[in-house]
């Protein structure tokens, strides 16, 4: 099977703006192709036919109308406005009143008008309804994506009104684009409502079809959900994580999610919601970049420097009383014999 994108063409290509009947309303919605318009004359309604909802039926519309008088009415003028999603492939094959094909097709673009003259007879019901071909079942569905909206005219004089409004559908987990490295980032999740009920998570939905490829396109899951929150892997809320042993055997690589949601009051399907991510078991830690340790310088041998001795200081010495020198006693000269002679005395004789 070739990848999921050569089935479903994106589905955002363009806005068109789609007018609702009876001047009630504008909506936006995304088409493939032609853009809706109502190309219908402005007639009164009629007062005495009425129809039930419109709704879709596999690939088909189907419409109940019922005459409430006794007087038979001719179906005059059909014109359905038509979301041409598959575009170019996708055509309207015939339509039919009454059990009588009025109109063989076939139409490959919206909107299609056909003239008629096919009688409702009075106090009767009937069905009008159309074939579309050019799609098929897909995944064991078959969705005939809308908004639709279809003009009957009677009798050139009155008109009866039916449509269908949008289905709209989102994938909330995963995001397009996540990597999933863990079992506990698997719980996938869709929400969804058809607007001509509401807008929140739920409304006037039937069911929500999710299917899972795997990284050759080969299916998953294919599963139904009927209770929001619209799981992949069963119903829960919050929705649950996939097994372990799903989770273990599953190759590494790009996944594909597709969602479409169908209307609990008429059976039209949304358009798909589609995310690609991967699954990665075994994601690569970041390597720190190495940062260079310098070389150690050796440092240099530390030269022991002897410790000096811790030489006490010298004990203080008391300072000696000064001692007064003695007094000096002459020496007596020493006469020598010589000497004596000089210092004798002269005696002189009178």
């Amino acid at each position: 099977m070739k990848n999921i994108a050569n089935f479903f063409k994106p589905f955002s290509s363009f806005l068109v703006v789609y007018i609702a009947f009876f001047g009630l309303g504008v909506s936006l919605y995304t088409a493939h192709a032609h853009p809706l318009h109502r190309p219908m004359i402005q007639l009164p309604p009629c007062q005495n036919i009425t129809t039930g909802p419109l709704i879709v039926v596999e690939d088909s519309l189907l419409l109940t109308v019922t005459n409430t008088t006794t007087q038979t009415v001719s179906l005059t003028e059909t014109t359905l406005v038509w979301t041409d999603y598959y575009d170019p492939e996708m055509f309207v094959d015939y339509f039919r009143f009454v059990g009588i094909t009025y109109w063989n097709g076939d139409d490959f673009d919206s909107p299609t008008t056909q003239t008629s003259s096919v009688p409702l007879p009075g106090l009767t019901s009937a069905d009008w309804n159309l074939d579309f071909d050019g799609y098929g079942n897909l995944f064991g569905q078959t969705h005939t994506v809308g908004p639709f909206a279809l003009q009957l005219v009677f009798d050139d004089a009155c008109e009866v009104t039916a449509d269908i409004t949008l289905v709209e559908t989102q994938i909330v987990e995963p995001a397009n684009g996540d990597v999933i490295t863990s079992i506990e980032d698997t719980r996938f999740e869709a929400i969804a409502w058809d607007i001509g009920v509401g807008t929140n998570n739920g409304d006037g939905i039937e069911s929500v079809h999710l299917v899972l490829l795997d990284p050759t396109s080969n299916v998953v899951v294919n599963t139904l959900d009927s209770t929001p929150p619209y799981c992949v892997w069963g119903s829960g809320n919050p929705c649950p994580i996939m097994s372990s042993t799903l989770w273990d055997s599953l190759p590494d690589g790009p996944y594909t999610l597709i969602a479409w949601a169908k209307s609990s009051e008429t059976a039209s399907w949304s358009a798909p919601a589609q995310v690609v991510f991967e699954i990665d078991h075994n994601p690569l830690t970041p390597t720190p970049t190495a940062t260079s340790t310098p070389t150690e310088t050796p440092s240099p041998t530390q030269t022991s420097t002897a410790t000096p001795t811790n030489t006490p200081p010298p004990t203080h010495t008391p300072t000696p009383t000064e001692t007064q020198p003695p007094t000096s006693t002459p020496t007596p000269t020493e006469l020598t014999p010589t000497d004596y002679w000089l210092f004798l005395p002269v005696i002189f004789d009178s």
